[in-house]
């Protein structure tokens, strides 16, 4: 059944942190402090989260379809098997948090800080991450299909098997990025910072890594075939 914003937050200062299964559809609790609230498998379609702070709650299986949360604090949350389909996450923080087979296809979450979050099997399709920072955070076995990364920071970030198909990742920094195995299948890497990254077993047939930066590399058994390096095109 239904519930307001006010009675949410009337319980919640009494105290009370289960609202498991709640439904918060279309409801308006930005800006407010909600730390450590339980919303499993909540229903929190269209919500407006702008600003609201979440840190270390428990969103598993929540529904969060295009919800607006803009500026959001998720430090340390819990969103395994959440659904943000075209949610709006832009500038949010969710370092730390998991979001291990979240569903994220078409989500903005540009500028966002994902920084140690654990993305494992998530599916990210035509995400928009460009100036994310994504360092060490583990993204292996994650499709990222047609993803905008361009400007990211994914240094020392964990993508193996991860699907990059058609991926924007023009300079973004993948220093020390573990992409081994990885789909990068037409993907754009021009200008991307690859020093030491590992590359062993991934496939690059036709992506663009023009002045992309490969010093130390590892390209060991990758499939390059007609990858663009530099100005030439490897056949």
């Amino acid at each position: 059944m239904p519930i307001n914003a006010d009675e949410v937050l009337e319980r919640y200062a009494s105290g009370e942190r289960n609202f498991r299964e709640v439904d918060l559809s279309g409801v308006d609790l930005s800006g407010k402090s909600l730390q450590g609230i339980q919303l499993r498998k909540a229903n929190l379609s269209g919500v407006n989260f702008s600003d609201t702070d979440f840190s270390r709650a428990d969103l598993s299986q929540a529904n969060l379809n295009r919800a607006n949360m803009q500026g959001v604090y998720l430090n340390g949350a819990i969103l395994c098997d959440a659904n943000l389909i075209e949610a709006d996450l832009s500038a949010a923080v969710l370092d730390g948090a998991i979001l291990e087979g979240a569903i994220l296809d078409r989500a903005i979450l540009s500028q966002a800080s994902l920084s140690h979050a654990d993305l494992n099997r998530a599916s990210l399709t035509d995400v928009d991450l460009s100036g994310a920072d994504l360092s060490e955070a583990i993204l292996d076995g994650a499709v990222l299909d047609g993803a905008i990364l361009n400007d990211a920071n994914l240094s020392q970030a964990d993508l193996v098997v991860a699907e990059l198909n058609q991926a924007s990742l023009s300079d973004a920094t993948l220093k020390e990025a573990n992409l081994s195995g990885a789909d990068l299948n037409e993907a754009d890497l021009s200008g991307a910072e690859l020093v030491v990254a590992n590359l062993t077993n991934a496939s690059l047939s036709e992506a663009d890594l023009h002045n992309a930066n490969l010093s130390g590399a590892n390209l060991e058994r990758a499939n390059v075939d007609k990858t663009i390096l530099n100005t030439d095109e490897s056949e």
